[in-house]
């Protein structure tokens, strides 16, 4: 009986978009005298690399012990990129997501009975082989060149590489955009399956990788750092809930040319032929020669000098000159020093075209022991091998930088560019050159951005996988970014929330920030009433300098004076009038001229007395019936922050049976509790209201037991409000 082998394969292809700045066009008007002005216009084009796939995933065949087939399905790889360096696609065996398995496999089976990568239509092995061929018809606007290994060319069938491996590169841009025509090739498999082979279905995959520039070799995509952006809830465009880059140091390469061995000679006066010196150069010196070298592509000069500072001037100028100074190209070299110093050095020049001028004059007597001159070879270079040529590098680099490579940019939900990632045990931080609404990933050029750590990182993470988290924020987070507020501790501050801002804060969202005063922490939430609350008490406690010298009207809902008399009650020294007292309820013998606070024992929270509350405009002394502020009206100021303030009683009536408890409260309210309002009740005394809440767990606002008057000696606890109008 026959067995039957059904034969699966994948091709996943690597894509790539960036974003880089590779054309900036200036337009200038000449300058007249008090009548031109200087309109600058800049054009960015950004880098735009892709690969997009026909046909992927047909690669089905079905075959009997001792058969073959060469044509295991076509796909249509198109790549563009508008780099102006090209890109180079690699191959790398990638069965089961793996890089590097270049097997074919059954999961219900064994892995010896594997089907290994190799080249055959005979033998006692089975065997499957890959190969790529490029387009020819119609002919190509943007050939691609199919590449060898030492194995042979991929344009034969070939093993299936267990390392990235170079299969095609084009070394010059391509049309980019949606509507780009690229660069296509094809991808074909064989497979054989040999006498011995169990029946079973058996699957694999190669992934193509496009990289650029072209000159990524196989070591720098090795040793690439791949980094994967976790959305953590926020999608990529098509639902994808991750996207991988790849980052690598890429160095801008060197130039090769071939350098023909025979070359001509210039000189000073007193150098003789090959260089030796025979005296001193003269204070008359005047060389002006052009030497043309015919075919040539370029022209290599050297030059061995050792001349005075001062004394002789030097230009290598690029094609023919004739000495006129008004005439001089633009492209040229100097050698000489304004400074008087005195220099003696080889230099190799590479000039474009096949014609340089050299020029030397001097202009007074060198000093001795610097009166060599200069000896100049000129030599031909050919970009094609000639006879009696030698291939060298003209010139080397080291501009380098890390740079993505390979991966897709994209957008995503909005939100403020940040990833965590946890490094070492530690977290830390990544922000990148985006805007609220902005591309998802730029450049991240910030401090502690991706590029900075994968740089000061070096070969440590050399080819290692970071996976990066979105910081997926609040719209809390979202209006201060936009805003431009910066945090202090890791926090905002809540000084720095304002109506506008609250406006565009979603219902129910959450978020913690400081006040600047003491550097206290609050939760704070856009309640269903549509306001801005705070969901703890406030614990202010200014008994010390500190603290006091923070509490300015810039910071707190008050006026400079009314801060003064919170802080001080009308006596400088009287900041130890905050000590934590205990309030009597009914105020009877007490007086409370100044703020006082204490800590309720019971529930560890802070109260305080109107006197507190108000900052030192409302309050009242009972003994001596002594009164201070306004008392008939609602109380305008308040220990809240700057731009918050002290419900009214009709705020917490707005909330009355529509918001939970937890929604009210951080961890819900541990019993009934009394907030302190605003709002006036008669001449001694100020509303309060009693917060509690149904077993659904919805508030009811109500009023104090008994009565919602409250003396102003009495303490209860503060909320603050920050509503979106009024």
């Amino acid at each position: 009986m026959h067995k039957t082998h059904t034969v699966v394969l994948g091709s996943l292809i690597g894509i790539t978009f960036l974003s880089a700045t590779i054309l900036s066009s200036t337009i200038t008007s000449a300058t007249a005298e008090n009548t031109d002005i200087i309109d600058e216009v800049n054009v960015t084009v950004p880098v735009s690399c892709s690969m997009e796939g026909s046909g992927m995933n047909s690669h089905e065949t079905e075959l009997f012990n001792n058969e073959y087939d060469s044509n295991v399905g076509t796909t249509n790889i198109k790549a563009y990129c508008n780099d102006v360096n090209g890109f180079a696609i690699y191959a790398i065996g990638y069965t089961d997501d793996t890089d590097g398995k270049n097997v074919l496999t059954d999961s219900n089976l064994s892995s010896t009975n594997d089907i290994t990568t190799g080249v055959a239509t005979t033998g006692s092995d089975s065997k499957w082989a890959m190969k790529l061929a490029t387009v020819t018809s119609p002919e190509p606007t943007y050939p691609i060149t199919i590449e060898s290994d030492q194995e042979g060319p991929f344009t034969s069938f070939h093993t299936v590489p267990d390392d990235y491996t170079l299969v095609a590169k084009r070394t010059s841009a391509t049309d980019a955009g949606s509507s780009a025509i690229g660069s296509t090739f094809t991808t074909t498999y064989q497979i054989y399956i040999g006498p011995n082979q169990s029946a079973g279905t058996y699957n694999g995959q190669v992934k193509y990788v496009l990289v650029h520039p072209n000159y990524v070799d196989q070591e720098t995509l090795k040793n690439a750092v791949t980094v994967v952006f976790d959305g953590n809830g926020l999608t990529f465009p098509g639902g994808a809930t991750t996207n991988t880059m790849k980052y690598a140091n890429i160095c801008t390469p060197g130039e090769y040319a071939y350098v023909d061995n025979n070359y001509q000679e210039v000189m000073t006066s007193n150098i003789l032929t090959g260089g030796t010196q025979n005296g001193a150069y003269t204070d008359s010196e005047s060389i002006l020669r052009t030497i043309t070298l015919p075919n040539a592509d370029k022209v290599k000069v050297v030059i061995d000098y050792g001349i005075t500072g001062d004394t002789m001037g030097m230009n290598i100028v690029e094609g023919t000159w004739d000495g006129d100074w008004n005439t001089l190209p633009e492209n040229y070299y100097e050698i000489y020093d304004y400074d008087g110093n005195n220099i003696s050095d080889t230099k190799s020049y590479i000039v474009n075209g096949n014609s340089v001028t050299i020029h030397a004059e001097s202009w007074d007597t060198p000093e001795s022991g610097y009166d060599y001159g200069f000896y100049a070879k000129v030599y031909p270079v050919y970009n094609t091998e000639q006879p009696n040529t030698t291939y060298e590098e003209l010139s080397s680099t080291d501009n380098c930088s890390i740079v993505p490579i390979s991966g897709t940019y994209t957008e995503t939900t909005p939100w403020k560019g940040k990833w965590t990632a946890t490094i070492d045990g530690h977290e830390q931080e990544f922000t990148n050159t985006v805007h609220y609404y902005g591309n998802y990933i730029t450049y991240p050029t910030a401090e502690g951005s991706i590029i900075d750590y994968i740089n000061n990182a070096g070969s440590s993470i050399s080819g290692s996988t970071l996976t990066l988290y979105a910081y997926n924020p609040t719209t809390f987070d979202m209006v201060y970014a936009t805003a431009n507020k910066s945090k202090t501790n890791n926090y905002y501050a809540i000084q720095d929330l304002n109506s506008s801002m609250c406006e565009d804060v979603t219902i129910g969202e959450t978020t913690t920030v400081i006040d600047i005063r003491d550097n206290s922490t609050y939760n704070i939430g856009k309640l269903k009433d549509g306001n801005c609350w705070m969901r703890e008490n406030l614990k202010l406690n200014p008994t010390d300098s500190t603290t006091a010298s923070n509490m300015s009207a810039s910071n707190t809902n008050a006026t400079n004076d009314a801060i003064y008399n919170y802080l001080h009650g009308g006596n400088p020294n009287n900041i130890a009038g905050w000590t934590d007292t205990a309030v009597t309820t009914d105020g009877s013998g007490a007086a409370f001229t100044v703020p006082r606070i204490y800590i309720n024992t019971s529930t560890n929270k802070p109260q305080y007395n109107f006197c507190a509350v108000s900052t030192g405009t409302y309050c009242y002394d009972m003994g001596a019936g002594i009164d201070t502020g306004n008392t008939d009206i609602d109380a305008p100021y308040d220990v809240c922050p700057i731009n918050w303030r002290l419900p009214t009683y009709l705020d917490y009536d707005d909330l009355n049976l529509i918001v939970l408890n937890d929604e009210f409260t951080d961890g819900g309210l541990p019993s009934r509790i009394i907030f302190w309002t605003s709002t006036y009740y008669g001449p001694d005394q100020m509303t309060s209201v009693q917060v509690s809440w149904s077993e659904g767990g919805t508030l009811i606002i109500g009023e104090a037991p008994n009565t919602s008057q409250r003396y102003r000696t009495e303490s209860n606890h503060i909320r603050c409000i920050l509503p979106t109008s009024n």
